[in-house]
């Protein structure tokens, strides 16, 4: 493995403490280590024609201007800094998000996994069309957590929104604004673009809060421990190799493994299959 010895901001190795190298490496050292994006995006609403207030249905060609991306911010996870662009006020104004796509597309390319609340409904598909139809090629393959996907799937909070979860978890909260900030972006206001920026950065810094919180849940959670190169069982989610071992065994369909419970919370079993060959033969029979 190449850069045994490269060194963290604190001064660990890979070895030592692999978490730290978590989106701190270029990708062109991905034989050790995995870069996970966190990304989210502003969009400008649709303008339509519409007879009432409760119509469900709109006819496409009533669409006076399409939805575009106003901002996006990202980071990668643990990282310092927050990549940010907005549009400029001319660019708001003729509806055109080409510039600041073309700097998000390059993270994109960059990153092994993205996450984002609602990423797979919405971020990433709203990502992907605006890239499309700005004549962009996909990024490089990568994988993808959509936090308000886990938070559906595991738990039965009053609302999914990210700001209600936050609250109750007593971490970040969302930046307070309102309709008007969306109309004066159209505007190309830029004191509006400026502050809509703003709500944008905060929402993917908090993103990061909700998501160590929730990490420890999320079963279908991307196997990190694929990127690093040891020997020592690790966590799979956090790369931390602090694991306290249990008495209980982790079971599957074909399988007995030992049990661990990771310092992040997450719960994960060893590599070696404890059953025989011959009773993992007699359970596939049976499966």
């Amino acid at each position: 493995m190449k850069n045994k010895n490269i060194r963290c901001k604190h001064r660990h190795t890979i070895k030592e403490h692999p978490r730290c190298f978590i989106g701190n490496v270029p990708k062109k050292n991905m034989g050790f280590i995995p870069r996970v994006l966190l990304v989210d995006i502003e969009t400008l609403p649709m303008r339509v024609f519409a007879w009432t207030l409760s119509q469900r249905w709109i006819n496409p060609d009533n669409i006076i201007s399409d939805s575009f991306i106003v901002a996006w911010s990202a980071k990668w996870l643990f990282g310092d800094e927050v990549f940010s662009e907005v549009l400029t006020p001319d660019e708001a104004v003729k509806q055109d998000d080409k510039r600041i796509l073309g700097s998000l597309w390059k993270l994109l390319d960059e990153a092994n996994v993205v996450m984002a609340h609602n990423a797979s409904d919405f971020d990433v598909k709203r990502i992907n069309t605006r890239l499309l139809l700005n004549g962009f090629n996909p990024p490089s393959f990568y994988r993808v957590i959509d936090t308000l996907t886990v938070i559906k799937d595991k738990f039965a909070f009053s609302s999914n929104k990210l700001d209600y979860v936050n609250s109750l978890l007593g971490i970040g909260q969302k930046t307070k604004t309102g309709i008007a900030l969306w109309i004066a972006c159209y505007d190309g206001n830029p004191k509006a673009l400026k502050e809509m920026q703003d709500y944008n950065i905060n929402d993917v810094v908090i993103l990061e809060e909700t998501y160590v919180r929730i990490r420890p849940w999320i079963k279908s959670h991307p196997n990190l421990s694929i990127y690093v190169d040891t020997d020592k069982e690790i966590c799979p989610l956090c790369l931390s190799d602090k694991l306290t071992w249990s008495d209980h065994t982790y079971d599957t369909n074909l399988g007995r493994y030992r049990s661990f419970r990771c310092e992040c919370g997450a719960i994960g079993r060893s590599r070696v299959n404890l059953l025989t060959k011959e009773r993992r033969a007699v359970l596939a029979v049976a499966v």
